[in-house]
């Protein structure tokens, strides 16, 4: 406990530090990572190798460049013995899984210090938002049962989880029993919560809102203003990494978090100027089991320029501009959220690739790279989890190809036929 403390204690004190020893800090950091993954991460390794990458690099911040861009499919085709750290291999107890850019899932395993590091960043944000030692927390989205934490157990920043498998009817009913004061939720859930009929969450009174992992749309943030007449605050993560940046109370975009994630935004071969979108390429600072170095993450953003006044010296970027999965309709008004069918698929063994597509008010589609293991029994256990507790009558068909092709910058896990309403 006294460990996490320090650990907490550090990361607090650091969004106050100076340009010039955030960057000593970035740099030492940034060393030690390259030179872990070089030897004992076979991906990096031979990587650097082949693009003459020298001993000791990098010197300076400006050597960074100097390092090659990787990306998913590289990492993806490596293999993840090959792109784990042999050295703490055996030690990852957890491991996440994503699909982002190219909806191809990435299995990405996390050592305990890893874990431990991300959640100290994550409750570090909390915290600058007002997060009170009596507060609720609730979520709704991704998340894995554990047992309470000692200072849950005493009623202290409680943090509970709605899992985004949840049916949305069910959903509800734990959010009016929880009653959270501060409330977490993907864009897509939020918005399919919002639209059920009679406005039931309306008697919610959360002090604020934090939303992540998709575009929060102007209408959708509107609904959630006039619901509840609180604070909205955006915050941006991928599962490779962890938390990116939260935007804190002035609002003048994200704070990227400086001393976890070593953020560059490109524009083709160069840098982007302030204000300039460009994509992001992300290197892990405290991430040692699988090191991303100079990661293309397939988002775009651009730095907003100038320092904030709230104190925080960690720089400000736009809201990324992500992606945004379509909600499922059906008959009747009832919607469910891409993200129960997002997840279930995605942690299927036998599916490389994946995306959901509603053809009709009572048909969806859902195209599919099979791995060798995919079977008609999986295929038949898949159908029924992803339609229980959803209206009757609908037809669910996968639909097996060789690839899925993206349009468009960030690739789309769901796409809705359906006219406009």
């Amino acid at each position: 406990m006294n460990g996490k403390l320090w650990s907490l204690a550090t990361l607090c004190r650091n969004r106050s530090l100076p340009p010039e020893r955030l960057e000593a800090l970035q740099l030492r950091k940034l060393r030690a990572v390259v030179e872990a993954a070089r030897r004992d991460v076979p991906f990096y390794r031979e990587l650097y190798a082949e693009a003459g990458v020298e001993p000791g690099m990098p010197r300076t911040m400006e050597d960074l460049q100097r390092l090659p861009l990787v990306a998913k499919p590289q990492m993806r085709a490596a293999g993840l013995q090959n792109a784990v750290s042999e050295r703490l291999a055996a030690q990852c107890r957890a491991t996440l899984r994503t699909s982002g850019t190219t909806g191809v899932p990435l299995a990405v395993p996390l050592s305990p210090e890893d874990a431990r590091i991300r959640s100290l960043v994550d409750f570090r944000g909390l915290l600058s938002l007002g997060f009170r030692p009596w507060d609720r927390l609730v979520t709704v989205g991704p998340g894995q049962g554990r047992a309470p934490a000692p200072h849950e157990r005493l009623g202290l920043f409680r943090a509970l989880v709605i899992r985004a498998e949840v049916h949305p009817e069910e959903q509800v009913r734990r959010l009016l029993r929880l009653r959270p004061d501060i409330l977490w939720c993907y864009p897509a859930e939020l918005r399919v919560l919002l639209e059920k009929a009679g406005h039931p969450l309306r008697e919610l009174k959360p002090r604020f809102l934090i939303v992540s992992s998709g575009v929060l749309e102007d209408q959708v943030r509107r609904m959630a203003e006039r619901e509840w007449g609180c604070e909205i605050f955006v915050s941006y993560a991928c599962m490779e990494t962890g938390r990116i940046a939260i935007e804190c109370p002035k609002h003048r975009g994200p704070h990227v978090n400086a001393d976890h994630v070593l953020l560059e935004i490109r524009n083709g071969d160069r840098a982007a100027k302030a204000g300039e979108t460009g994509e992001v390429v992300l290197t892990t600072l405290n991430q040692s089991a699988m090191p991303f170095i100079r990661y293309r993450l397939g988002d775009l953003t651009a730095w907003t320029g100038g320092a904030c006044t709230c104190g925080n010296t960690f720089p400000l970027i736009q809201a990324p501009e992500g992606r945004v999965d379509e909600a499922l309709r059906f008959a009747g008004g009832e919607r469910l959220s891409p993200t129960r069918f997002c997840f279930a698929l995605r942690a299927s063994d036998g599916i490389e690739q994946f995306q959901v597509i509603q053809e009709t008010l009572g048909w969806i589609r859902v195209l599919i790279v099979p791995e060798r293991s995919w079977s008609r029994a999986e295929e038949d256990g898949l159908r029924q989890r992803l339609l229980e507790g959803g209206p009757p009558g609908v037809r669910l068909d996968f639909e097996p190809v060789e690839r899925i092709d993206a349009t468009g910058r960030k690739f789309r896990s769901t796409v809705s036929k359906l006219p406009a309403e």
